[in-house]
């Protein structure tokens, strides 16, 4: 039985030591941005389109808030972003310099003013 014993603690911390640095992975390298969209009264707004735009890189992420006008941008590398908010019936809002570090969520919330939207 003690000839066993040197080998079982071997493999558990061999096992320890693997499932550690997979645990540390989870994170990688990226980051996130969430927030909530509102009117000007701070009503939620359903249904915003939101996109973030990685101002180093080409590409935009596309997403739409949730019935209780949240959002949430996953997987996205460290950097400065540009945030578009648009949905019909409101002014179109845009936060810039939004910082996103790595596994470490940023929130943006946005108000959006009634108005017409711009036309590209």
């Amino acid at each position: 039985m003690r000839n066993y014993l040197p080998r079982f603690f071997f493999a558990l911390a061999i096992l320890v030591a693997f499932s550690l640095s997979a645990f540390g992975q989870g994170t990688g390298v990226t980051g996130s941005i969430s927030g909530a969209v509102t009117d000007q009264n701070g009503a939620v707004v359903a249904g915003a389109t939101v996109m973030v735009q990685n101002k180093a890189n080409p590409g935009v992420s596309t997403v739409t808030t949730s019935d209780t006008g949240t959002f949430t941008v996953s997987a996205l590398v460290t950097g400065a972003y540009t945030v578009t908010v648009t949905h019909s019936g409101f002014k179109q809002a845009v936060v810039t310099h939004v910082k996103v570090n790595v596994g470490t969520p940023t929130s943006v919330n946005v108000a959006l003013e009634v108005g017409a939207q711009a036309r590209r």
